[in-house]
């Protein structure tokens, strides 16, 4: 009887163990998931056309249009090849953007035209 009682126990343990272990695993995968997609973001850091205006992007989707008398801060959000940045002043007009690379280079494009930028170091 004793015997019976101890090998459930023991059932019981190993079936606990394997569930933690599962439930690791799975916490495991989804954070390096969620690092793996921050870090194949090729838009982080900054961008110039003409080390004037300057796109900044952060890895918390925000980020900074900075030119000579101003700085614009402002969320953004890629979709496939869309961009779109949200402004935070709401003066601002919002921005929807394709966007693709070339030979190391940003290729922005909206209705307003063609804007290709080089990242700095």
């Amino acid at each position: 009887m004793k015997k019976k009682k101890k090998q459930k126990q023991v059932k019981r343990i190993i079936i606990l163990v394997l569930i933690i272990l599962i439930v690791l695993s799975f916490s495991i995968i989804a954070i390096l998931k969620t690092k793996k997609k921050e870090n194949n973001n090729p838009l982080i850091g900054k961008w110039t056309t003409d080390n004037v205006t300057v796109y900044i992007f952060n890895k918390d989707n925000t980020g900074e249009l900075k030119v000579p008398l101003s700085t614009y801060k402002f969320n953004y959000k890629i979709n496939k090849n869309n961009l779109y940045i949200d402004f935070a002043n709401e003066k601002s007009e919002d921005t929807k953007y394709t966007y693709n690379f070339e030979n190391g280079r940003l290729i922005l494009e909206s209705k307003n035209g063609k804007f290709i930028f080089h990242k700095q170091k």
